[in-house]
């Protein structure tokens, strides 16, 4: 069987096989980044905990929040250390016969 790793995906005769994973993040570890930056920075970035009938927690939006790495290198260093692994998914797109 012949095949050839193109970055994460495994190219073979039958088709391609690519591998993703989608990170998750550790509120703990990114509560540092309230304290070094801007509230203005954080607008739709961070939700603060409160209360209706029932407590809801902090939420981060890291679509947005990751652009604060960009901040300095202590922001980018918490973004990083606050990632957890997501567990990975494997794609089969079969190729087509001519």
């Amino acid at each position: 069987m012949n095949y050839r790793e193109v970055d994460e995906n495994l190219t073979l005769d039958a088709g391609v096989v690519k591998l993703t994973t989608k990170n998750t993040y550790d509120p703990a570890k990114l509560a540092a980044l309230r304290e070094i930056t801007d509230p203005r920075d954080l607008e739709g970035v961070y939700t603060a905990p409160y209360e209706e009938t029932v407590k809801r927690s902090e939420k981060w939006n890291m679509t947005k929040g990751r652009s604060l790495s960009r901040l300095g290198l202590e922001h980018a260093s918490i973004i990083e250390g606050a990632q957890i692994p997501g567990r990975p998914t494997i794609t089969i797109v079969e190729s087509k016969e001519d």
